[in-house]
């Protein structure tokens, strides 16, 4: 039997946000680090910079990642974010 399969999906709102630790590298960095550390394969990352967490018209990763749940072949499991506020407001 394989790995389990993730994704990982990433946003930043503002540059503060960088500032304060949770930039999109450090988000993806613990992400993986986790991943790695639970023998979870890590298929694809999306990331929206920039963008409010209120809104999810403009936030094209966020769409592009649950469409990769929904319709992906490759039977991921996981949909990894750093905080939930990364998700959603």
């Amino acid at each position: 039997m394989g790995k389990e399969k993730a994704i990982i999906y990433k946003r930043v709102s503002t540059n503060e946000q960088a500032i304060d630790g949770y930039s999109l590298a450090n988000q993806e960095k613990e992400l993986r680090d986790y991943c790695d550390k639970n023998e979870i394969e890590v298929v694809e990352v999306y990331a929206d910079e920039g963008l409010s967490g209120s809104e999810m018209e403009n936030r094209v990763g966020l769409r592009n990642a649950l469409n990769h749940l929904i319709y992906g072949e490759d039977n991921v499991k996981y949909l990894m974010v750093w905080k939930l506020s990364r998700l959603s407001r």
